[in-house]
């Protein structure tokens, strides 16, 4: 079946009172808003992703990307389609292929960007998650931290030596331990490694006839325990290390 191709033409304006929303549409999340308005500050190409609306100017696809230029003060570009019905909103919000934010890790990294390159290979090297490096790179570890690789602004924060000094220290339980990757150990191990009291030998010591001990937990503030009981068993009181609070 061949289709005729027309040009579309696509409006812009700063009249942010001219458009409404419809229910239909998805509800309205925050950190998607902070994900936009991040990426709007490095660089705005609105008009090669306008939001699609009806003849009547409500919004049909893009209701995000129009809240973020509304609060920026940036223009709307955006399509009407007269084809675009309402029953056609969950159709396409089911299709769209959004990025992971490794995805934007690899897209950034090939862009050049210095500190998503070492993410990259931090990765690759230790054969981290991007959930698990980030801990180890950042001091925002967490979902401000996917947030940020996300809106193309992320920045390796930690001391790169000592990331990997970390990363070396996480491996050395590989042979006793067939979870050590696991995001939550090594977040866990993060905080036993930092404490001013810790000492790795003697943790692998301990560890060469405590392995058994090892077990997978549900938690970080679980493996902290584990860990902390692996590290004082048979040691004296004034000999122990607490790691966790």
């Amino acid at each position: 079946m061949n289709h005729k191709i027309t040009n579309v033409k696509i409006h812009v304006t700063k009249d942010y009172d001219k458009f409404s929303f419809l229910k239909e549409n998805r509800p309205i999340v925050p950190a998607k808003l902070q994900r936009l308005e991040a990426c709007y500050k490095q660089e705005y190409f609105g008009e090669l992703f306008p939001i699609k609306v009806s003849p009547k100017l409500a919004i049909m696809d893009g209701q995000h990307r129009f809240l973020t230029v509304k609060k920026m003060g940036l223009p709307v570009y955006y399509v009407i389609s007269r084809k675009l019905k309402m029953e056609h909103i969950g159709v396409i919000n089911s299709t769209q292929d959004r990025w992971t934010a490794y995805d934007c890790v690899r897209y950034y990294a090939l862009q050049g960007k210095e500190h998503y390159m070492v993410l990259e290979a931090y990765m690759g090297k230790w054969g981290f998650s991007l959930t698990t490096a980030l801990p180890m790179l950042s001091t925002s570890g967490g979902g401000s931290a996917t947030d940020a690789v996300r809106a193309g602004i992320f920045k390796v924060t930690q001391n790169l030596n000592e990331a990997n000094k970390y990363a070396q220290r996480v491996h050395d339980f590989k042979g006793h331990f067939k979870s050590y990757k696991n995001r939550s150990f090594v977040i866990a191990c993060l905080d036993a490694f930092t404490h001013p009291d810790y000492n790795h030998d003697r943790m692998m010591a301990k560890v060469e006839y405590q392995s058994m001990r090892l077990v997978k937990c549900t938690s970080k503030e679980m493996y902290l325990q584990l860990l902390e009981s692996v590290y004082n068993y048979k040691t004296s009181i004034n000999d122990r290390v607490r790691f966790s609070s």
